[in-house]
């Protein structure tokens, strides 16, 4: 027997905990800017997702021993319910009342990424979830199955027939201001229909982090997201470097700028390697990393405002002097030969495996699900090779002014319910659902016995047709989107791929996580999620911005590469010409939506 809902429980409690820590910064981009419709972000993000406690105090034993006061032995210890959770092989699914008399049809949008597609027409085909949803709901999902890479487009289309699906999966990546997808009938507001949407609220509730995330201008919340648990302390990308090469110099870990320096300088003159810090070809980082410890944001192929906290005031990191220091070292460390004189024409954000596995990298980026390739791929060739984590490195050791994190709890996607829904209360309850506690559970890990089994300890592991499957299925998060769900909004356990990863992996959640140790030295903050912006601010952005991006890409290669000579009088020159394209119009209309924000 099992404890009922022990689950989101245990999740909530960490989340609970955690959320207190302050200055978490993970890697996500902590600027980019709010309500700006990005497809292709979107695509990837949903193909990673596919593909992809605190120690007790001590207890002074003398103390413990104690008898226990009257007032204590009268407050009764309160009972945790015992019972088989949804999923078990024992459950009575029939506590669960069906949300209509008679089977109902309602339609969904819904992408897939290009291997999941492949496989099937529709995820009532193989998911346990959908099938198990259509018996006890008595409401079945006629997905209209889109291809991620042609959603957009599909996407658009549907807007402009106007016959809207009922349900829409990840409605609000489509838009520029989420309040348009209200004008247009897409979602309607979660708050006007309450009475149908109970689990739903009661997480607004517990989080209202979440709710500040969700919240449009006109205070409307349109999507029903997934919540990622442990809320907002995981970092998902960071450095790897050659820890065997650390010890045999008799060096640590770098968290400063000149200490990884000073690393890479060892590892060329040691090793003679042709990368000893493999840059990113666009200099900027697409996780926003090795800017941070500056105080500012610069995220390859992003808007890149911050917010100075002292003034409460927007600025655009890449033209500030934080930014000059920031070109000024790369263009040092190029040319003493730390970065590889080529590593434009890498033209991809993780390194080409071919400079891992012929040891001519020393530190380099890796996103999570990656770190397992990479530390197969070094054994195979050295069985001696040894890799370890690296934060993001600060000015100083203790990263003193390390830039705020702003990392948005809930994001754009998940599910909506269209205007045009046959029966939208309906429609409602399904997707409340996938927050009731009691599914929790199930949502994560399934039927025991098919998809998971329990360890000695009572907890769920992933297992069955999720480990072991006749699909070819490389990973257990591709075999969760075929017989569970990746898509959606529930409450998503991100521990749940922790068997299949390695202990680096683990580890990687919580040590790549960056924030200044002095909390009172931080000057800076990317811009908060909540600072969502209106069509007008939208449009102005957008229109300045496009090119102002292009432009700081191509020049931050002809800096470091020498082809233009960073000195103060160019750069003089090329923030002269980035604010002659209309930055201060968007700067006004990102301070707008930041001032806005405040008041709120």
């Amino acid at each position: 027997m099992k404890k009922y809902t022990r689950l989101l429980a245990a999740l909530l409690s960490l989340a609970m905990m955690l959320s207190l820590v302050t200055a978490c910064g993970g890697t996500a981009a902590p600027n980019a800017a709010p309500e700006t419709s990005d497809a292709s972000a979107a695509q990837v993000s949903d193909a990673e997702d596919a593909e992809d406690a605190e120690e007790a105090p001590e207890v002074d034993e003398a103390e413990s021993e104690e008898e226990p006061s009257s007032e204590e032995a009268e407050e009764p210890e309160e009972e945790i319910p015992e019972g088989p959770v949804a999923g078990d092989k024992d459950f009575d699914w029939s506590v669960f009342e069906p949300l209509a008399e008679e089977q109902t049809t309602l339609t969904m949008f819904y992408t897939q990424p290009p291997p999941l597609a492949a496989i099937m027409d529709t995820p009532n085909d193989m998911s346990y979830l959908y099938q198990t949803f259509e018996k006890i709901t008595n409401v079945h999902i006629d997905f209209q199955m889109v291809n991620m890479m042609d959603a957009s487009t599909n996407f658009q289309l549907m807007i402009a027939s106007g016959d809207y699906c009922d349900i829409i999966n990840d409605a609000l990546n489509y838009y520029d201001t989420y309040d348009q997808a209200y004008e247009d009938g897409i979602a309607v507001d979660l708050l006007e229909y309450a009475d149908c949407v109970p689990n739903f609220l009661n997480l607004l509730e517990e989080y209202p982090e979440i709710k500040s995330d969700l919240l449009t201008i006109d205070d409307h919340i349109l999507n029903m997201p997934r919540v990622d648990m442990p809320v907002g302390v995981s970092a998902d990308a960071g450095f790897l470097i050659r820890q065997d090469w650390l010890d045999e110099l008799g060096m640590e870990v770098p968290k400063s700028y000149d200490e990884m320096h000073d690393v890479l300088a060892a590892f060329k003159s040691e090793y003679q390697i042709s990368n000893p810090y493999v840059m990113p070809y666009q200099v900027l980082s697409p996780w926003g990393l090795m800017a941070g410890g500056y105080g500012i944001t610069a995220v390859a192929d992003a808007n890149n405002f911050y917010v100075d906290l002292e003034t409460d005031t927007v600025e655009l990191s890449t033209i500030s002097d934080a930014y000059y220091d920031y070109l000024c070292m790369f263009r040092d460390w190029y040319n003493e030969g730390l970065i590889s004189a080529d590593f434009v024409s890498y033209q991809q954000n993780l390194p080409d495996e071919t400079l891992i596995s012929t040891e001519q990298a020393g530190i380099w980026f890796s996103d999570v699900s990656y770190i397992k390739t990479y530390q197969e791929l070094l054994s195979s060739i050295n069985p001696d090779a040894k890799l370890s984590l690296m934060g993001d490195p600060g000015i100083d050791a203790q990263r003193t002014g390390y830039i705020a994190n702003t990392t948005s709890v809930a994001g754009s996607g998940g599910f909506s319910v269209s205007e045009t829904c046959k029966d939208i209360e309906l429609a409602l309850k399904w997707c409340d659902m996938w927050y009731d506690p009691a599914l929790t559970q199930f949502i994560n890990y399934g039927y025991e016995g098919e998809t998971f089994e329990y360890d000695e300890n009572g907890t769920p592991i992933l297992g069955g047709c999720i480990v072991n499957n006749d699909l070819g299925l490389p990973s257990l998060k591709m075999a969760n989107g075929v017989f569970l769900c990746t898509s959606g909004g529930f409450i998503y356990d991100l521990h749940k791929y922790d068997l299949e990863y390695t202990d680096l992996q683990v580890a990687a959640y919580t040590q790549w996580l960056n924030a200044a140790e002095d909390e009172s030295t931080v000057k800076t903050s990317g811009i908060p999620s909540g600072a969502k912006m209106d069509v007008d601010e939208a449009s102005t952005v957008s229109a300045s911005m496009s090119d102002i991006t292009t432009h700081v890409a191509e020049m931050a290669l002809k800096f470091v590469t020498g082809a233009t000579e960073l000195n103060e009088a160019n750069y003089n020159t090329y923030v002269k010409e980035i604010e002659a394209m209309n930055l201060q119009e968007a700067l006004d209309a990102m301070q707008s939506a930041y001032d806005r924000y405040l008041e709120r």
